[in-house]
């Protein structure tokens, strides 16, 4: 039986994809521009002989880029499949023969595409040890079943200089690995380069932050979700052309005073991940609430520069502390009140009335706190926050129908 490439079917599909925004929502075309070249980059990789290195997402993708190697974020990999609902049961279901189903689905995706051949193997793998258990069990097995090099880098608990200097070591460490996959060494120049392009896009992200706080929001939901692409493509021209294109679309709303919404009534804080099988509830909550989702404290992303792209020293510490604010690990891997902090900041500078707790299954470390961060919440601002569970990549745990209910019957309540 003819075997799948998934990089070739995510690569297609986003060619279709593409076609049918150019055609019904040409306004749109660029939202899904950076997705296009990140898959096509990856089905290429093999046939023009460039390496592929996995990652996860607390690697800072810019290492990279400047190795002049192909990054797949096996984060970004498996929460872009959960659109496609008939393969997220195929692998998945694969996966649940080899490991148990209390394993994130995040990382069963990939166990299940890896076990079915689906997908090319890589030429390594690099990552860390956060954001949780799931991942730091599933990562060395999956290196050790596609029997490649792999480098894994600890990340201490704590987000503080001490952490930054430990994190740094290990990518000087990480750079010296990939040098041996890559077959060359390293050219700074590249590498300035890169940094150079990623400090823009961290600059873009803060301002956007900033645009977001503007009563009514300039900017929709979805894009929230959708800026996980940046995971795997911080460093890249092409996130920051979408970024800058973000930005342009922002700023113009904010200068002639509108909103996303024509008539904004709420003003969400997603507090958990998206649901990545269904991205499109923030647009269902836009039209039948008057929603929008004005941030999202697990991806919230702060802006962190690079001073001096030219020194080492300042280079790798950075991209330490960018690894530990990655979307999910600033506030998955540390202690509860990092997730504190980042709640508070969401619900008060974004003027939020609502919170949503959609809780993955698979993030039980959350869960074990969830209701700290929902008093804290009701305490500190008495905002209600919505609570439910859900497999942000299975549709068959809690499907569509089953969300909008869990909304409706909020809704309700709140008035």
């Amino acid at each position: 039986m003819e075997k799948t490439n998934i990089f070739q079917h995510m690569a297609t599909s986003m060619t279709q994809i593409m076609g049918h925004i150019s055609k019904k929502y040409p306004e749109r075309r660029w939202m899904y521009e950076p997705q296009q070249y990140y898959w096509e980059s990856s089905w290429q990789a093999k046939p023009k002989g460039i390496p592929t290195i996995w990652h996860n997402q607390s690697v800072p993708p810019e290492l990279l880029y400047a190795m002049d190697v192909v990054p797949m974020s096996m984060d970004v990999l498996s929460t872009s499949m959960a659109s496609f609902h008939a393969l997220t049961p195929k692998y998945l279901d694969i996966a649940n023969q080899y490991v148990p189903e209390y394993v994130c689905s995040v990382n069963r995706m990939i166990i299940g595409l890896i076990k079915s051949g689906d997908i090319p193997k890589p030429d390594a793998m690099i990552y860390t040890s956060a954001p949780c258990d799931s991942a730091i069990v599933s990562f060395p097995l999956v290196a050790e079943k596609l029997d490649i090099p792999h480098f894994s880098i600890d990340a201490p608990f704590q987000d503080n200089e001490r952490g930054h200097h430990y994190i740094a070591t290990q990518l000087r460490e990480a750079v010296r690995f990939l040098e041996q996959v890559a077959g060359h060494k390293l050219d700074w120049s590249s590498m300035k380069e890169v940094i150079e392009q990623s400090n823009a896009a961290y600059e873009l992200f803060d301002k956007l932050a900033q645009l977001r706080k503007k009563v009514p929001c300039p900017l929709p939901g979805r894009l929230l979700a959708m800026n996980r692409i940046a995971l795997g493509m911080s460093g890249s021209p092409q996130l920051l052309d979408y970024l800058k294109r973000q930005y342009e679309i922002g700023l113009e709303n904010t200068r002639k005073k509108e909103g996303w919404l024509s008539n904004e009534k709420k003003r969400i804080a997603w507090i958990q991940n998206p649901i990545y099988f269904d991205i499109g509830i923030t647009d269902w909550l836009e039209r039948e609430y008057g929603a929008v989702v004005a941030m999202d404290a697990i991806g919230f992303r702060e802006a962190i520069p690079i001073d001096n792209p030219e020194d080492e020293e300042d280079v790798f510490v950075g991209l330490a502390k960018r690894s530990l604010m990655a979307p999910m690990t600033h506030t998955g891997k540390s202690p509860v009140e990092y997730w504190m902090e980042s709640a508070t900041e969401v619900i008060r500078d974004y003027q939020c009335n609502m919170a949503v707790f959609s809780g993955h299954v698979g993030c039980t470390h959350y869960w074990a706190v969830g209701k700290l961060i929902k008093d804290m919440i009701y305490d500190r601002f008495g905002v209600k926050t919505l609570v439910f569970d859900v497999d942000a990549l299975d549709p068959r745990y809690a499907g569509q129908d089953v969300v909008k209910d869990r909304f409706r019957d909020f809704m309700d309540v709140i008035g």
